[in-house]
């Protein structure tokens, strides 16, 4: 079934993608499947990290641009903006003041900092740790990616998240605390993930752009920011302006923030960012071995959000540099919480994979995997084992001409039978003239020139130079060295004469080889013969042309001795 395209927040144009794979390969979950010979995102089982976005050689897989649904809410509600804190490493070069201009430009009611809600979580995640329940290890809820991954493919560890709002989410609730629950929130940022969030939350978060959709918005109005005046009002966001919360953008943010939140001191607090690292941390860990309160903070994405999939940039130290300064922590006080967005994250999908069966047993066979010794686990289908891939053959997430090795091997059996099959003599050699494959008739057709070791057995004759029972180096060699695609010869061997058809496949000179003695005596014959009636047909012509050049000539002899006896008698009549 063929995907229809907007449904999810990423999506591939079919066109575009060039079935190599990499989306596949560099998804932590596998939620991609190869349709029709073109990716297609797996709804239910992505978690929005983007990494097959990022990753994509041809941009196939692409975000989904949610500007126009914007442009009609702004038409119809006063429209506010959760600006992500990444913000000022993305405009680097932009005042708070030319940013909250340029929405305005488009529209937005007004401008509001998510990081306003990232504080408000660090309050809250400060509060509950401190008060001692028992717990021992907390996961940050501030990433949607790492939310989903955990509930639907570690669930295990699912009690362990905050059962706090994301700080997108919170602070959607905290603008519509302030000016009503009728206004529009739109998210603008560097996430995909947000983009579910808001597609599972529309009672908070109305539709997420990224800041790719931002420019290009701007774009529309002729408004390029990089070259904006710097003579624009002076401006504030509302309601006030954000400070540690701003930290929240690269790894290990959020943890700084908590310490401005009056969070206890005995807390170990670590920091992860990438889903592969985050699965290799938790895996097999026992939270009951703990003896003082951890708390980790968890993103999908390396280096934290200034690093997310729709960032045009690599981020850089300049980039974590801008984040820090704009926070100006030094201006912080301890805060206490303010809002509280509760949100239980312990029930999800449970999609982690199950352990082999029948199923997974005949899906490795229909690639040609009957023993271990069979799995190469290559990769090259974009799944790290044989295994892993037979297990999305069975959940009908992948196909088995994904597997190359077993392509491959298919197709060299299909060649090796039509090869060994033709009538016609066939040998590929490479371009030091080594035989690389050749079929039973051109051993055949050769074996009176071969050693004894070779004139039994056709396999033999593979990795011997041809130039050794065959006086054809020049004719090869110029074949190898030609322009042209094929080049055709007929060529003297011995007594026969053999028509040589020669074609380049890569480094290689495959070579058609028939027997054309018969035919070069028939046409000799006939040329002979032809030669004889044509050298008969002259002589006929020759003989005839000088039968009338003497007839010719006697007749003239006649005629002259007649003309003056003719002029005698015709004046003596008068």
């Amino acid at each position: 079934m063929i995907q229809k395209d907007y449904i999810f927040p990423v999506y591939t144009k079919r066109n575009k993608c060039a079935d190599c794979y990499r989306c596949i390969r560099s998804c932590p979950v596998k939620s991609i499947r190869i349709v029709d010979d073109a990716a297609q995102v797996i709804g239910k089982k992505c978690i929005g990290c983007g990494k097959c976005v990022t990753v994509c050689p041809t941009n196939a897989m692409t975000i989904r641009n949610d500007t126009g649904e914007v442009l009609k809410l702004i038409k119809t509600k006063k429209v506010y903006v959760s600006l992500a804190p990444s913000w000022v490493a993305f405009f680097s070069k932009i005042t708070r003041s030319q940013m909250i201009y340029a929405l305005k430009l488009l529209g937005f009611y007004d401008v509001s900092e998510t990081a306003l809600g990232a504080e408000a979580v660090s309050q809250e995640i400060a509060k509950s740790i401190s008060e001692d329940d028992g717990q021992k290890l907390y996961i940050s809820s501030c990433c949607p990616s790492v939310v989903s991954y955990i509930k639907d493919y570690m669930p295990e560890y699912s009690e362990y998240i905050t059962k706090l709002a994301s700080p997108a989410l919170t602070h959607s609730k905290m603008l519509r605390n302030i000016y009503g629950n009728d206004i529009g929130v739109v998210f603008i940022g560097p996430c995909i993930s947000k983009k579910n969030e808001s597609d599972s939350n529309k009672n908070l978060i109305d539709f997420a752009l990224t800041f790719e959709n931002l420019v290009e918005m701007l774009k529309e109005i002729r408004v390029d920011l990089r070259n904006f005046s710097k003579d624009v009002p002076t401006v504030d966001f509302v309601p006030n302006n954000s400070h540690e919360g701003t930290l929240y953008a690269i790894e290990g943010g959020m943890n700084k923030t908590l310490k401005y939140s009056n969070i206890s001191k005995d807390v170990i607090m670590l920091s992860v960012s990438g889903i592969n690292k985050l699965k290799n941390i938790l895996k097999d860990f026992n939270a009951k071995n703990l003896n003082k309160p951890v708390f980790l903070e968890a993103l999908s994405c390396d280096s934290g959000c200034i690093n997310g999939p729709a960032y045009v940039k690599n981020p850089g130290i300049e980039s974590n540099v801008s984040v820090m300064e704009y926070a100006n922590i030094r201006e912080i006080k301890t805060r206490e919480p303010s809002l509280k967005l509760h949100i239980d994250y312990t029930i999800g999908k449970t999609l982690h994979r199950g352990p082999s069966t029948k199923d997974t047993t005949n899906a490795m066979a229909s690639i040609g995997k009957y023993t271990i010794e069979d799995e190469l686990n290559c990769a090259g289908c974009g799944y790290n084992s044989c295994y892993e891939f037979s297990i999305a053959l069975t959940e009908g997430d992948a196909e088995t001409s994904m597997c190359v090795s077993y392509m491959k091997k298919k197709a060299t059996e299909k060649v090796n039978a039509v090869l060994r099959s033709m009538p016609s003599g066939v040998v590929i050699i490479d371009f030091n003239l080594k035989i690389v494959e050749v079929n039973a008739s051109f051993h055949n057709m050769f074996k009176h020139l071969l050693s004894k070791s070779l004139e039994n057995d056709d396999e033999a004759m593979i990795g011997f130079n041809v130039t050794k029972f065959l006086p054809c180096k020049d004719l090869f060699l110029g074949a190898i060295n030609s322009k042209a695609d094929v080049v055709k010869d007929r060529y003297p061997i011995g007594n026969n004469f053999y028509s040589l058809t020669m074609f380049s496949i890569d480094r290689l000179l495959g070579i058609i080889a028939e027997n054309v003695t018969d035919n070069t005596l028939k046409e000799e014959e006939i040329s002979k013969k032809a030669k004889e009636v044509i050298k008969k047909n002259i002589a006929t012509v020759q003989e005839i042309a000088s039968l009338l050049g003497e007839h010719v000539a006697d007749t003239e002899v006649i005629l002259s001795s007649l003309t003056p006896r003719y002029r005698e008698d015709s004046l003596d009549e008068k």
